[in-house]
């Protein structure tokens, strides 16, 4: 199911061909797709708890959160699932008060929420079997933690943070110059089965969300291009990577172990920096398919059925002189707007916002945990959180834009349409009985029914430079589906031939649910292009089976824009 944007009819045949190329991408589905909120100032289940309301007035669908333990001995980071890598023993009862803060927060609007699990501080060594023990039993625990709080699943994030900083990388592990990186790789390999065979034990049908998995080393770094999997030998290759040499060798040992239910999602943290729609589906081709090289052959076909796409932005390249903002392309609300659109467009269902100067909950001054390069993972610190929409006005907005950029256009255009009308900037120049085939009756001017492809048809004279809005509704019973179609005839036959010969035209859709047979609306805007002399516009109806199959057209409107 694809909605298209109204575009600019272009006269010569390859600007033609780019406007569709550019146009269409920015409003094809992202509905039922969702954004998820992660911050340096990460949300607890306590936080969650006491402001769901008024957090559930956000544009999020889901968010990270953190689950606080109570009871543990001195000592114990107040977070542990933010260090995982080490050997330290957890027990599950410190997690009890999160788990039932949890469990409260049902939402019918942040519905995905994931609890965050990082692979810091990367304190044991691979080969280090009692260590090992301590980390395997922290993701059964996790598992269980996000069962039992009727989380969505896991946020994993391998980044390194904390010394000694390299969990994955071959030549900072204590015993490298005992063991060959090929022996290290098939020791991370059972680390990674290993710990997920007891995270399937907990809960085999969870999502666990990377911030990347393969995606951190296939090139996608603007600043670090190499990709290990153009290599012959792609593993071998890998040991020149500092952080991340034995990770894919981890994630291989998951998929050893992955339950058919698991879902492994890539959340390609480089989406930060990609500027623009051919970025972002540049990566998936990347991730779905250089990424099957850095696994083994036996577990491609669970990385195909099982590993999805998602996209990282980053909030703070909105402020001015950030160095983060992608290249060429500052960041502004507009812009994040856009980059948005093209991120959902991409992504296989999921997107995630990381932010680090504000907050979009509650302002709020208390204790807050700070992970990455402004403090250590698990500290917390007191400090007030200034709101995003303060610092950056339009922001909530031009997420909500970004979700459905389709919905964003019907409001503009509503907007404009009747603040036109309000100030007689706006002259309707279809009359009553234009669209009309006699046959319609009670239900509207127009009824299509058992039509492969049919429509009734109105010409109207226009000039190069004018803009219209037209406006329509539609019901639709049974099969088929509805469209306005618009076409144009240029003062040449030359013009003309090629016009209808490529349809060349504009249409917008009426998307209907078949037990919901209501009247639906749409409202397009039409640029009329150089030597165009006449718009044609068709209510349209395809894909009918027989005379049950019903559609109904009517208040079709169209209207000339005066400045």
């Amino acid at each position: 199911m694809k909605k298209m944007k109204a575009v600019i009819v272009k006269s010569i045949l390859m600007q033609m061909v780019c406007v569709f190329i550019i146009s269409l991408p920015a409003y094809s589905v992202t509905r039922g797709k969702k954004l998820i909120e992660s911050s340096m100032h990460i949300v607890t289940a306590q936080q969650l708890r006491r402001n769901l309301k008024e957090m559930e007035k956000s544009p999020f669908d889901g968010l990270v959160v953190a689950m606080p333990v109570f009871g543990a001995p001195t000592g114990t980071p107040n977070m542990p699932l933010s260090r995982a890598f080490e050997n330290r023993k957890w027990e599950k009862a410190w997690f009890k008060t999160s788990i039932e803060d949890l469990k409260v927060c049902r939402s019918d609007k942040l519905t995905d929420i994931f609890l965050t699990l990082n692979s810091n501080p990367g304190s044991v060594d691979w080969f280090d079997d009692a260590g090992w023990k301590q980390i395997i039993d922290h993701f059964r625990i996790a598992a269980w933690v996000a069962k039992q709080s009727g989380a969505k699943g896991l946020m994993w994030d391998p980044e390194p943070y904390d010394k000694p900083l390299y969990a994955f990388g071959y030549t900072a592990q204590a015993n490298s110059r005992k063991h060959t990186f090929a022996e290290y790789c098939v020791k991370a390999r059972e680390r990674g089965r290993e710990c997920m065979k007891a995270m399937a034990a907990e809960y085999p049908d969870m999502t666990i969300f990377g911030y990347y998995l393969e995606s951190s080393i296939l090139g996608l770094n603007p600043w670090h291009k190499y990709s290990a999997a153009e290599a012959v030998d792609p593993k071998l290759n890998l040991v020149k990577d500092g952080w991340f040499s034995l990770y894919p060798a981890f994630i291989d040992g998951w998929f050893d172990a992955l339950p058919p239910k698991m879902k492994l999602v890539d959340g390609d943290e480089h989406g930060y920096w990609y500027p623009d729609e051919t970025g972002f589906l540049r990566s998936v081709g990347r991730i779905k398919t250089d990424g099957q090289l850095l696994v083994s052959p036996e577990n491609r076909s669970k990385y195909r059925s099982q590993v999805q796409v998602g996209f990282g932005l980053y909030i703070d390249n909105l402020l001015p002189g950030s160095r983060w903002a992608p290249e060429g392309n500052p960041t502004t609300p507009a812009t994040l707007e856009k980059r948005l659109g093209f991120a959902l467009n991409a992504a296989d269902e999921y997107v995630w916002i990381w932010n680090e100067g504000g907050t979009f909950w509650p302002r709020t001054k208390e204790p807050v945990q700070i992970i990455g390069a402004q403090g250590v993972v698990g500290k917390t610190e007191t400090v007030e959180i200034k709101n995003w929409e303060e610092k950056m006005p339009g922001i909530t907005q031009a997420l909500i834009n970004g979700k459905d950029p389709q919905a964003a256009e019907t409001r503009r255009l509503e907007a404009e349409l009747t603040s036109k009308i309000t100030n007689g900037k706006a002259e309707e120049i279809s009359k009553k009985g234009d669209f009309s085939n006699g046959i319609a009756g009670a239900e509207g001017n127009i009824l299509l029914s058992g039509t492969v492809n049919g429509s009734v048809d109105k010409k109207y004279p226009v000039k190069a430079g004018e803009r219209y809005i037209i406006t329509a509704k539609s019901k639709t019973v049974g099969e088929g589906l509805a469209s306005i179609n618009v076409s144009f005839e240029g003062a040449t036959s030359s013009s003309i031939g090629l016009w209808k010969g490529l349809r060349l035209d504009q249409e917008r859709y009426f998307y209907q649910p078949k037990d919901n047979p209501h009247w639906m609306s749409v409202i397009m805007e039409v640029t009329i292009d150089p030597e165009v002399v006449s718009m044609k516009v068709s209510p349209t109806a395809v894909c009918q089976r027989d005379s049950m199959d019903k559609i109904w057209f009517d208040d079709i409107h169209i209207y000339l824009l005066k400045e």
